[in-house]
């Protein structure tokens, strides 16, 4: 259920007081999504959330399920943060971070990366790895499936054993 002069007032309370800069990588990544979810594109607070995930203290927590749910949230809404996805690519590579991605995970990120058209090899390629391991690739439906390949052939990255 949307409630537009809800919607209204809360994005207007998050651009005022400094509210945004408080939150921590979870409430970033909830925020984002929820957003998206609802359909709320308020590219000024999309632009803050951007700027709290980029800073240091937000961007190192961040887990596999936070970086998925905020490219979700930028790509759904149609507004491309370069600085926000190559900092998100740069975190994906790190610590093994997406080898915690689960299969529905796995599809939206591949699915926002293309979206956004952020082609990054080296992401991607990791994306297809985790994809390929026996319980990623045991649990797709057929969304999951159509993402992906539609995710690969969209950023012209031919990965042979996934496809």
């Amino acid at each position: 259920i949307k409630n537009e002069a809800l919607m209204a007032r809360l994005t207007e309370q998050m651009l005022q007081d400094g509210a945004l800069s408080r939150l921590n990588a979870r409430e970033v990544a909830t925020l984002a999504w929820a957003l998206a979810t609802l359909w709320v594109k308020n590219e000024k607070v999309m632009t803050k959330l951007a700027d709290r995930a980029l800073q240091k203290d937000c961007i190192s927590r961040f887990n596999a399920q936070h970086i998925s749910h905020i490219a979700w949230a930028f790509a759904s809404l149609g507004i491309k943060n370069e600085a926000l996805m190559a900092r998100l690519t740069e975190q994906m590579l790190q610590d093994g971070a997406l080898s915690r991605l689960n299969a529905r995970e796995v599809a939206t990120l591949a699915w926002a990366l293309a979206t956004l058209w952020v082609k990054n090899e080296k992401v991607m390629t990791k994306l297809a790895d985790r994809a390929l391991q026996k319980d990623c690739i045991s649990r797709f439906n057929a969304q999951h499936i159509s993402h992906i390949a539609w995710a690969f052939a969209s950023l012209g990255i031919k990965n042979e054993a996934l496809m």
